[in-house]
């Protein structure tokens, strides 16, 4: 899905900026190519005074910089390299890039990373046993329980997909959201704004149903298509980017987004409230992988362990909007109390034991979702 997750790039974004992008550009530092406020300034301070990390707005921007990495082998640079806004070709290869997990499969497939020596890294066992094997993949990029399979990505950051909706409509409508059946109410028609991600809508409504999000055979599911019949005219708006917009101008009432979209909009929006639906979600995970072909420095696995550390997993989940999976093994009365009331960023377990990472789907199954996507967004849907 390449455009998996857009973000609100607010206040925090554009103070990190000057910080990460003034510690670039010495070739014998850690290189390192990170998504924007997934890192907070006092990692960086804390592991490598000058850490040599450059941040990039959205993941599309870092998956396309692994392509290019792999179409033009060796990095252009020109004498006019100190002049902003010139076009200074490919930039130097990374020792690691933040990529989402829903491009590892793609990336393996493209040979456009390489595997990772993880399980000697001291905290490697800090991770619950879902997010280590959501690196553990085969050449296609397929999930596998091979122990002996490649560890193809590290994870350091996760969310959810969650509801958010205007307290003030739903005081005077009586009742809030708390789970996917809730999108289906008739108070709620022509007032929702989704995703527009054939993954996560149709995902929703298997959940809905009691299924998997990962679901290979959606023709066998009865009354899927009824129910996605029924929640078509539900949804006033799909986009990836601007399904907050309509609700923040009271177009829409709630809204199914990813919460490194909700999470800052809360900040903003004193109406705004957010619950991630009982029945469990969909995950996301931000990774750290190597470029192909390019050696990996000891000091890159270092930075790897490192943010899977205890403090380092504090500050990933108290300073960005995302959540680090090392403190999931940590009992939760342990946690800085700022964390332990935070609801909306890190749900309770039964609701996490609940929900899943979405797999990549055999091409049989990926047809599946697409017919049925193209059926639900025509003008007389299913």
């Amino acid at each position: 899905m390449v455009n998996r997750r857009s973000f609100l790039l607010g206040s925090t974004a554009l103070a990190l900026a000057p910080l990460l992008t003034a510690c670039g550009g010495n070739g014998d530092k850690l290189q390192i190519r990170a998504l924007n406020q997934s890192i907070p300034p006092q990692l960086l301070r804390e592991f490598e005074p000058g850490l040599a990390i450059r941040p990039a707005a959205t993941l599309k921007e870092l998956l396309e910089l692994l392509q290019r990495w792999q179409r033009e082998k060796e990095p252009i640079s020109g004498r006019w390299d100190w002049l902003p806004f010139v076009n200074r070709g490919t930039p130097p290869l990374a020792d690691l890039v933040t990529l989402g997990d829903s491009w590892l499969a793609l990336a393996i497939r493209a040979n456009l990373i390489q595997p990772l020596e993880l399980a000697t890294l001291p905290h490697w066992p800090q991770l619950p046993p879902r997010w280590q094997a959501l690196a553990r993949r085969d050449r296609t990029g397929f999930p596998t329980s091979d122990p002996n399979a490649p560890l193809w990505g590290a994870p350091y950051r996760w969310g959810t997909t969650m509801i958010v909706y205007r307290e003030d409509v739903f005081e005077d409508l009586g009742w809030r959201p708390e789970d996917w059946g809730d999108l289906w109410r008739p108070e709620l028609r022509d007032r929702l704004s989704m995703v527009d991600q054939p993954r996560e809508v149709i995902g929703l409504t298997l959940k809905k149903l009691g299924e998997s999000y990962n679901s290979w055979d959606l023709a066998a599911i009865p009354n899927l298509e009824a129910e996605l019949a029924a929640l078509a005219p539900q949804v006033r708006y799909y986009s990836n980017d601007q399904y907050l917009h309509p609700l923040a101008i009271k177009e829409t009432w709630a809204a199914v987004g990813w919460s490194t979209d909700i999470l800052p909009a809360l900040q903003n929006y004193p109406q705004f409230r957010a619950v991630v639906p009982k029945s469990g979600t969909a995950l996301w995970a931000d990774l750290w992988v190597a470029p192909q072909g390019h050696r990996l420095d000891a000091r890159a696995q270092d930075w790897i362990d490192f943010c899977w550390q205890g403090r380092s997993a504090q500050n990933i989940s108290l300073f960005t909007p995302g959540a680090a999976p090392s403190l999931l093994n940590i009992p939760r009365d342990q946690w800085p109390s700022d964390l332990q009331a935070n609801a909306m960023e890190l749900p309770a377990m039964e609701i996490l034991n609940r929900s899943e990472f979405l797999d990549p789907l055999p091409k049989a199954a990926q047809l599946q979702y697409d017919t049925l996507w193209r059926k639900l967004r025509s003008p007389q849907p299913l």
